[in-house]
C-alpha cells in the first residue's frame, strides 16, 4: 500500500489525453479499497489495485494527520549532521539513532522536511525522550503520546557504503564504519541495504 499506484495512473492517463484526476489518492494507506478497472480499448485495461498491507511500516501506528507531516509531499532534501559517537538524533517523535561506536562521521537523513530532527547527548535521550514526546518530539501529538508504542533498539554495524532505511519514514546513510542503535516502534521494519545515492 501507498507506493503512487493510483499517482502513478493518474499521471499516465492525463500524459495520455484522458480527464484529471480519475483515482482517489491519499498520503494515507488503504484510499483505493478494491480493484478500480480503467478500459483504454476494447481488448486493454489498466487495474489499480489496493496493494498488501505491510505492517512493518510506521503509517500503521500513526493517524492521518501524524502521517501528513512525516510522509514527503516534495523531493527530499538531504539533512547532514557531523555526529561524534555519543550522540543521538531523533526522528520527531517516531524514532531515533543512536552513534554508539566510530569517528567523527557525516549522518545523511533522507526524511520529509516536516519530520524534525533534533541533535541530543546519547546519555541524555532516554529522559529527553520521556520529557518532549508528543511536544518537540511530534508526531505523534501530546494525545496520541501515551498510546504510541515504546520504541524498541536494533543495534547495526554499518560500512560507509550502506544505508538504514525505516519503513514509512525514509533512510539514513553514513560516511564512515560505525555502529548504531536505531529506536523504533515493535515491528517496524529496519533494513540495512547497499547506499543508493
Amino acid at each position: 500500500t501507498n507506493v503512487g499506484k493510483s499517482t502513478l495512473i493518474n499521471q499516465l492517463l492525463a500524459h495520455y489525453g484522458g480527464e484529471g484526476q480519475i483515482i482517489t489518492t491519499s498520503n494515507h494507506p488503504g484510499t483505493t479499497l478494491d480493484m478500480i478497472h480503467i478500459p483504454l480499448t476494447p481488448e486493454h485495461a489498466i487495474i489499480d489495485t489496493p496493494g498488501i498491507i505491510h505492517r512493518t511500516q510506521l503509517a500503521h501506528y500513526l493517524s492521518r494527520e501524524a502521517m501528513r507531516k512525516l510522509l514527503p509531499s516534495k523531493p527530499f532534501k538531504p539533512m547532514t549532521f557531523q555526529l561524534n559517537a555519543g550522540q543521538t538524533i531523533f526522528l520527531a517523535g517516531v524514532g531515533r539513532v543512536d552513534f554508539e561506536k566510530g569517528e567523527r562521521t557525516s549522518f545523511t537523513y533522507y526524511v520529509s522536511k516536516d519530520c524534525y530532527l533534533h541533535r541530543t547527548k546519547l546519555d541524555k535521550a532516554d529522559a529527553f525522550y520521556a520529557q518532549h514526546k508528543g511536544g518537540l518530539l511530534s508526531p505523534p501529538s501530546e494525545d496520541e503520546a501515551t498510546d504510541f508504542p515504546d520504541l524498541v533498539a536494533k543495534e547495526l554495524t554499518l560500512s560507509q557504503d550502506q544505508d538504514v532505511a525505516i519503513s514509512g519514514l525514509g533512510w539514513f546513510s553514513v560516511n564512515r564504519p560505525v555502529r548504531v542503535t536505531v529506536w523504533v516502534p515493535k515491528g517496524v521494519a529496519v533494513t540495512v541495504r547497499d547506499a543508493i545515492i
